[in-house]
């Protein structure tokens, strides 16, 4: 009888020669099948959702694997009622949203996303990789993201295309954002607090440099 596992590790092998690459292209769906098959191999657990997607690319797929020549008996059988090797863990339902971190940063969090993570990578191409360096905080599992100037507006459209949820926070600091571009940083002394105080609105190395140098910090 076929499992699901099985059926993963047949797309994966299918993408070897062609399939998704050549024929019935999807970039997406070849990564998916080439990763999680490799998992499977491994005897690791499925999920219920890449269950749930693997038997989507089964139907998908059913009449161009069963032209190459796998079982359509076994491909129907497993289609109609999947069967495991393994019983799947339960998917985590994680939220799309981004919140504010303070300091020009934002956090994104969601359930692991190729596409998504491609489009923050992304951002910082062509760019200086110090001062937009993004990362991964494993502790809170979310993506941290510098804002800049230069990302500004992409991190605006990985918002709207991707659908993510953000607060009143979120959306006053983006606006702030793009209302302070082209403007200059100030500093004034302030002798009652023995410090000299400033805005750097618009300009990732001068903020660089009074947070990183001069030791200041961000309030």
């Amino acid at each position: 009888m076929m499992t699901v596992e099985d059926g993963i590790e047949l797309l994966a092998a299918h993408v070897k020669r062609g399939l998704f690459v050549e024929t019935m292209v999807d970039a997406w769906a070849a990564q998916f099948a080439a990763n999680v098959a490799s998992y499977s191999l491994k005897s690791k657990p499925l999920s219920t959702e890449q269950s749930r997607i693997i038997v989507k690319l089964l139907i998908r797929t059913r009449d161009y694997l069963v032209g190459v020549g796998e079982s359509s008996t076994a491909l129907d059988s497993l289609i109609a009622s999947p069967s495991y090797r393994q019983t799947p863990y339960p998917s985590a339902n994680v939220p799309r949203e981004v919140r504010f971190l303070g300091d020009n940063l934002l956090g994104f969090r969601f359930k692991r996303n190729d596409t998504i993570v491609a489009d923050l990578n992304e951002l910082r191409r062509g760019l200086d990789l110090y001062l937009t360096e993004q990362w991964f905080h494993r502790g809170h599992r979310l993506w941290v993201v510098p804002v800049t100037r230069d990302t500004l507006d992409g991190i605006m459209l990985v918002i709207s295309q991707h659908r993510f949820q953000f607060d009143e926070t979120v959306a006053q600091y983006l606006t702030e954002a793009s209302n302070a571009r082209g403007q200059h940083p100030a500093f004034l002394p302030a002798p009652d607090l023995n410090v000299i105080a400033g805005t750097v609105p618009d300009n990732e190395v001068v903020a660089w440099w009074v947070r990183d140098v001069l030791g200041g910090e961000t309030v």
